[in-house]
């Protein structure tokens, strides 16, 4: 690496509160990413409880290997965790002691590396429910999603939900009138708001100490495959999901599925009257994946 890359580099890393080692991970794994090379592959280079001893050959192993990618792709990569630094953006590693531990459950699925913004301690606080939706809910879903989310915010949980319109909305600012923590999980660089209204209610988060996650570097659009990835953080991160309100095709079963999968306990409000905005919870709880959601 390039001794004035380095020299930046170390600048950012102290400023940031983060070790050299971390950040030279961090500007390497970039340049890995920006070269594309695969998933898998970049991590079997950093975690070497995967890698194993190799045999002592005398010939180039590891990251040896990829001299060239690194060096063609280094100056992009450190101008990237420059954007990241002057915007007050952490980047962590999936090797860093200050990853995530909730994140290692995904094992090849979880990101290589993790932005945030805000209180990192929110990672390991409990309870952590991520309370979820529909984007269009109903009058009653409205009411209940925002009284279900204030009581849980009030009684000291910390909030996951994907700062999205409708359910995700209300539960955000249950939380923040109650004077609680959140944490907003998205689908963008985090030099972005989307959607865009919701700058001034992401803001606000930051301000009463929450933390704004997203594995995706600065100037990074929004598209629908990132919102369908995004779910899978919000499932491994939370300790329980809450679905208050949901359609039968609604993104929202996205996370329940993960949530499924990672073995996190599913609840799903039950409904007098089913209406097109919340037979997504008839479906749950009939199809038994979901319990009915009790205090």
């Amino acid at each position: 690496m390039g001794s004035c890359h380095w020299g930046a580099l170390r600048t950012f890393a102290h400023a940031m509160g983060r070790t050299d080692t971390e950040q030279k991970q961090a500007v390497q794994i970039l340049a890995l990413q920006l070269a594309g090379l695969r998933y898998r592959h970049i991590a079997a280079l950093f975690d070497k409880v995967a890698r194993g001893d190799e045999l002592p050959l005398g010939l180039p192993s590891g990251l040896e290997c990829y001299t060239k990618e690194l060096t063609a792709h280094e100056e992009q990569a450190t101008s990237l965790l420059g954007a990241c630094h002057r915007l007050g953006i952490h980047v962590l590693p999936f090797v860093s002691p200050s990853y995530p531990d909730a994140f290692h459950c995904l094992a090849f699925d979880r990101p290589l590396l993790l932005y945030a913004k805000g209180n990192l301690a929110l990672t390991t606080a409990s309870p952590r429910l991520a309370i979820i939706g529909t984007r269009h809910p109903d009058e009653e879903g409205k009411k209940r999603t925002y009284e279900l989310a204030r009581r849980h915010a009030e009684a000291g949980a910390t909030l996951l939900s994907g700062l999205a319109r409708g359910c995700d909305a209300l539960a955000h600012q249950a939380c923040l009138d109650a004077g609680g923590k959140g944490i907003p999980i998205v689908a963008t660089g985090l030099d972005e708001v989307y959607p865009r209204e919701h700058q001034a209610l992401q803001e606000a988060l930051l301000r009463q100490g929450g933390l704004i996650l997203s594995e995706y570097p600065p100037f990074t659009p929004i598209n629908k495959y990132q919102l369908i990835a995004r779910d899978r953080l919000q499932a491994a991160l939370a300790e329980r999901v809450i679905v208050t309100e949901c359609g039968a095709k609604s993104g929202t079963l996205h996370t329940v599925r993960f949530a499924r999968k990672y073995q996190k306990p599913v609840e799903a409000l039950r409904y007098e009257t089913y209406t097109e905005a919340s037979l997504g919870n008839h479906y749950l709880l009939t199809s038994h994946l979901a319990e009915e959601y009790s205090e």
